[in-house]
């Protein structure tokens, strides 16, 4: 993680407006009823753990009131500690109010940057496995007859290139579609106008009609060389996918969430890899090669939404030029608050750092001290870590442009409050 503290919030909602774990001495008395914890000042000591520890009340409407907490660690604290510490605290709040609200979470944070580059390395193995199958084993000329006319003629394509970014315009469902989708390699008319001139059972045997019966890419030409079976691997990769949505889109993320997706992740890339490698033992026919072709673009046509990785590309550049003005913003900041206190060549050295190095000096200077500046701060951090992992070729969905819209919009709120209070 980085230099910056671990911190959560809760916020507990309680009915009644008695006195009550009603201010901080009566609060901290009912925390300490669990022997686990003890009160040193402004600190928690759980086993060997130290936490931060602050809380704000607050009346409200209807007859309630809410308590709201704060906790805090070093980051090189013991995560898995701390996260028991919290299931502790999690545990005494219960006893008195069913309604809490998580307001932040840097745990979840954590291992949101630790689940994005497992994810992302993963889908480009599935797009990996897929481009050197429709090249090898089904060839370059599919392309000519069934990729989109919009795709081959979009900027920068090639007429070469257009088979690999066809893929490319694929999203990480599709991506599963074309191994996993079942599909009949016959038009079922056929089928039907047989049974219908049939005068016996003789007329349509039994072999004619299993030529009908759908099958996916995976079944029918990678789960002998890979030994397993589709629905295996479908049903991972759909997990993925929601766990992939979760990541991207600041969903909270525990533990055990990204323990799952270790796991995914391993199992995925097991099956994937040694399908790459044997590739070349899968004899596909001319007539399985036109059928293939035909039958992912079928599938995925209508999907194909080139539109979504230009609005985003634009956004991208939007948020980087805001995010280079902020940094610009916090550099004149310090250079007003820090010139007299610290050296010249120190302050020159925290001018030229990034972003994320002047939030963290100025939250220690206490220069910056607003909860939310501070937690909006990491947001967009986060987002920048985000999309400098993002690649032109990378697949867009519609709720990655509505998070972009809704990051850019929080950007412009912290350069007009940054300029107004601070500069």
């Amino acid at each position: 993680m980085s230099n910056q503290k671990i911190n959560v919030e809760y916020l507990l909602i309680l009915e009644g407006k008695d006195n009550f774990c009603s201010n901080n001495l009566t609060f901290d008395n009912f925390l300490m009823t669990n022997s686990d914890l003890s009160l040193k000042g402004d600190y928690i000591e759980y086993k060997e753990l130290k936490v931060e520890y602050k809380v704000q009340f607050e009346e409200m409407e209807d007859n309630k009131r809410s308590i709201h907490v704060y906790f805090s660690c070093e980051n090189e604290v013991d995560i898995n500690q701390y996260e028991q510490f919290l299931r502790v605290i999690r545990s005494v709040f219960y006893k008195i109010s069913k309604d809490i609200h998580t307001l932040r979470d840097d745990i979840s944070f954590h291992y949101a940057q630790l689940a994005y580059p497992k994810i992302h390395q993963t889908e480009n193995l599935m797009r990996k496995l897929i481009t050197k199958f429709m090249i090898i084993n089904v060839g370059l000329s599919w392309t000519e007859k069934h990729v989109p006319k919009e795709v081959k003629d979009a900027p920068g394509n090639s007429k070469e290139k257009s088979n690999v970014n066809y893929l490319y315009t694929l999203d990480f469902i599709q991506l599963s579609n074309i191994l996993f989708k079942e599909y009949s390699p016959f038009n079922t008319s056929e089928l039907l106008e047989k049974i219908k001139n049939s005068d016996n059972n003789d007329d349509v045997p039994l072999t004619y009609l299993k030529k009908f019966v759908p099958a996916s890419n995976w079944e029918r030409y990678f789960s002998e060389i890979v030994d397993s079976e589709a629905e295996y691997l479908k049903n991972r990769w759909t997990e993925l996918y929601s766990f992939r949505n979760q990541v991207a889109h600041n969903n909270i993320l525990s533990k055990d969430d990204y323990e799952k997706i270790d796991r995914y992740v391993t199992e995925i890339k097991e099956k994937l890899d040694k399908a790459i490698k044997n590739i070349d033992k899968i004899k596909v026919s001319d007539e399985e090669k036109e059928i293939i072709s035909s039958n992912i673009i079928l599938e995925d046509k209508n999907d194909v939404l080139p539109e979504f990785n230009s609005e985003f590309n634009t956004l991208k550049k939007y948020f980087l030029n805001s995010y280079w003005i902020v940094d610009e913003i916090l550099a004149k900041i310090i250079l007003k608050n820090l010139n007299e206190s610290i050296d010249k060549d120190e302050l020159m050295e925290i001018v030229n750092s990034s972003l994320e190095e002047k939030v963290e000096k100025l939250e220690k200077e206490e220069v910056l001290v607003s909860e939310k500046l501070l937690l909006d701060f990491k947001n967009i951090i986060r987002v920048r870590n985000f999309l400098i992992h993002v690649e032109n070729s990378d697949i867009i969905e519609e709720n990655d442009i509505i998070g972009m819209r809704n990051s850019i919009k929080k950007l412009k709120r912290l350069k007009t409050y940054l300029e107004a209070i601070y500069v």
